[in-house]
Formats: C-alpha cells, sequence, structure tokens
C-alpha cells in the first residue's frame, strides 16, 4: 500500500485526493444512506454513551471516491467502528463545490 504525506502535496494535488461533502446535498445523503446499509444500524443519529456516526472526509479510490465514517463506541460492537461507503459513480469534490456556487448564484 502506497502511504502519501499530504503535508507534502500542493494544493491541487491534495484537491486531488481528498475532499468533504457539503451537507445536505444530495450525495452528502446518499453517504449517509449508504452508511445505514452497511452498518445496518437502523439511525445513523442516535446516541450510544455519548457518541453518533460521525463523517471524517472522503478520499480518491482505485478510480472513484469514498466516503470515510466512524463510531467511537458502536453500540452493537462495544467499540469503534469504521465504514467506508462508496461515492456515487462521477462525484468529485470539485463537482460538489460548483454545484454549490450555482445555487448561490440562481
Amino acid at each position: 500500500m502506497k502511504v502519501i504525506d499530504l503535508m507534502k502535496l500542493s494544493e491541487s494535488e491534495l484537491r486531488a485526493t481528498v475532499g468533504w461533502l457539503r451537507v445536505r446535498s444530495r450525495e452528502w445523503n446518499a453517504a449517509w444512506r449508504g452508511l445505514l446499509e452497511r452498518s445496518q444500524d437502523r439511525d445513523a443519529d442516535s446516541e450510544f454513551r455519548g457518541e453518533r456516526w460521525q463523517y471524517l472526509g472522503s478520499d480518491a479510490f482505485a478510480g472513484g471516491w469514498r466516503h470515510h465514517f466512524r463510531h467511537r463506541m458502536h453500540p452493537r460492537l462495544g467499540r469503534d467502528a469504521r465504514i467506508r461507503v462508496p461515492a456515487t459513480l462521477g462525484w468529485t469534490p470539485a463537482a460538489e463545490q460548483v454545484n454549490r456556487t450555482r445555487r448561490v448564484l440562481h
């Protein structure tokens, strides 16, 4: 596995490697639905011992993107849980920003 030192990447290289979802966008909703399917939880927002699912960010992987989630004290597992959800085909963080800009202008 290739390890990338994010601190040494240029801004354009970093944008091509990591990104974030815009809250309440289509992809945001799709990622959370994907999390529920993979985790088999009924509700991603329910707390357990003060913890709940958290979206950590997205990264480029195998020609596409994936979204990372964690739950530091999953109720069924009783420990830390992490799940990666594949992004919708063709989704990119750059497209997310373009869509946000278009909405603001209209």
